[in-house]
């Protein structure tokens, strides 16, 4: 018997088995290249939720209004500047005076 006892007898309805197991090996393999290529595509943080970039002008900006440095209507119009807008936004308007 020999070598020959541990091969599957001609015939054998199995061979099907060993096939489908390959595939089954070679899609992982396949999977796990793709996994790890998007992962070192992808930034080491993702940027929170809202968040888009924006120019240091517009970031020095905010902060200098956040810190009160700037008023309301300064702060817009200068972010209107920046960013090329026509107009500032429009401000709620200040009640007229009485008429003298």
């Amino acid at each position: 018997m020999g070598f020959h006892h541990f091969q599957n007898p001609p015939g054998d309805q199995l061979g099907w088995l060993h096939g489908l197991f390959t595939l089954l090996v070679v899609a992982a393999i396949v999977a796990g290249v793709v996994l790890i290529a998007r992962q070192w595509r992808r930034p080491a943080h993702p940027p929170a939720a809202g968040w888009s970039p924006q120019s240091p002008g517009i970031h020095e900006l905010d902060v200098r209004y956040a810190r009160s440095e700037i008023d309301r209507a300064d702060y817009l119009q200068r972010r209107a500047d920046i960013l090329g807008a026509a107009a500032a936004p429009s401000l709620p308007a200040a009640p007229d005076a009485p008429p003298s």
